[in-house]
Order: C-alpha cells, then structure tokens, then sequence
C-alpha cells in the first residue's frame, strides 16, 4: 500500500491486521488467518463503503508513508464498550500501534418511564378502619324460584 501510494481508512475493529500474526500460529498466512466471520466483517466493510482507499498525492505525503512516518491502515473508531481509549493503525515497517481514533461516546442514557416526583400515597395506613360496606338488598321469592337456562355447545372432532 505504501508504495502504491494508498492508505486503508476504517479497518474494522477485532479484525487482524495485514502482518499482523493469529495467537495460534507461528507465521503469518495473510488472509488465510482470518476466521470466516473475519473475513465476512471485511468484505462487508469494503461493500458498505466504510472501509475506503484513500490515495496519496503528495510527494511530502507518499515519503512519510514509505519511512513510517504516517499510518497506512488506519483502524475504524472503537465502540464505546472497548477497553481501549483509541483505534489501531499500522505503519509500512509493520509496527503497529493504538494512537488512531478516539473510542466512540458512550449513547445518552434512555429517560425513565417512571417520573422522578414522590408518591402521593400515604406512608402509613390510615388510623381509622374504613366504613363497612352496605348489605346486598335481600333476593326476592320470584327471584329465587327462576330458574336459569344456559346452553353450552360441545363441538366434536370429525372422525
């Protein structure tokens, strides 16, 4: 990338890095240390457009890139549940560094649903217990001897 001039902008996060080697290995094998959800994170970033080629047109610029001066992947700002304050970034030497964009501010906190003011219930139960219920009114004989017909329809399965 150096040589030709580009730079990698918004290399996703938890990704490896070109030169970068996978804890379970001796040596590099390029992309072939990617795991597949790795690989999938990659290629949608370059589908989306987030992760972008930037290139170098400066003299002064294509120089810095070349002596390692100035990164030539530049990693995607972190979440703000990561533990570290900054995105990596590696340089043409292979060096590679947390000195890229800043972590990402945490959202604002959803309001609650509940408002904030104290209750209007008394703390304690009143001292006086409450005033008994009227009687029901008394059925009548005519009420009594009705009788009351209820259908009830018991549907059964085909055979």
């Amino acid at each position: 990338l150096a040589r030709l001039g580009c730079c990698l902008v918004n290399y996703p996060e938890e990704t490896l890095m070109p030169g970068e080697i996978r804890p379970t290995l001796r040596r590099t094998k390029g992309i072939h240390d990617l795991s597949i959800p790795h690989r999938t994170k990659l290629v949608n970033a370059l589908k989306t457009g987030t992760l972008t080629i930037r290139a170098i047109t400066s003299n002064a610029a294509h120089l810095r890139l070349l002596t390692s001066k100035d990164p030539v992947i530049i990693g995607e700002a972190l979440s703000h549940r990561s533990i570290h304050p900054r995105g990596r970034r590696a340089f043409a030497d292979g060096d590679i560094d947390q000195k890229g964009p800043c972590r990402l501010p945490s959202p604002p906190a959803t309001p609650t649903t509940r408002p904030a003011t104290p209750s209007t219930r008394p703390a304690t139960p009143p001292a006086t217990p409450p005033a008994p219920l009227p009687a029901p009114p008394q059925p009548t004989t005519s009420a009594i001897r009705r009788r009351v017909q209820v259908f009830v329809e018991i549907s059964r399965p085909p055979p």
